[in-house]
């Protein structure tokens, strides 16, 4: 923002890049938390898949660890970490709450 520039309702007027990094570095530690809960939910899958073949489980065994395993799982990867980031995005960005002129700045621009 610079002094003097018009600014409307909800406009962001800062950004607080350490909440920025902050939101990322936990949307990546979710992200990877739910693959690694994938990659044991498909490790259970192939063991009932095994199992079947050998001829020690039924189908109905197999569907259920399929179900149980891998529908959650795949249903909250995405959706779930786009709102945390959103959620932790939004907390870190302050909007203006009405029109106006930037009279002054009291922070700081980051620096690249």
């Amino acid at each position: 923002m610079e002094v003097g520039q018009t600014v409307d309702i909800g406009q962001p007027l800062a950004t607080s890049m350490r909440s920025t990094e902050a939101a990322g570095r936990a949307g990546v530690a979710e992200f990877t938390a739910a693959t690694g809960v994938l990659a044991q939910a498909a490790a259970a899958e192939q063991r009932a898949k095994d199992l079947k073949v050998k001829g020690w489980t039924t189908d109905a065994q197999l569907d259920t660890a399929r179900a149980a395993a891998m529908k959650p799982v795949r249903a909250s990867i995405a959706p779930n970490a786009r709102r945390s980031d959103q959620n932790s995005l939004s907390y870190a960005t302050l909007p203006a709450d009405a029109r106006g002129v930037v009279t002054a700045t009291l922070i700081e621009p980051a620096r690249s």
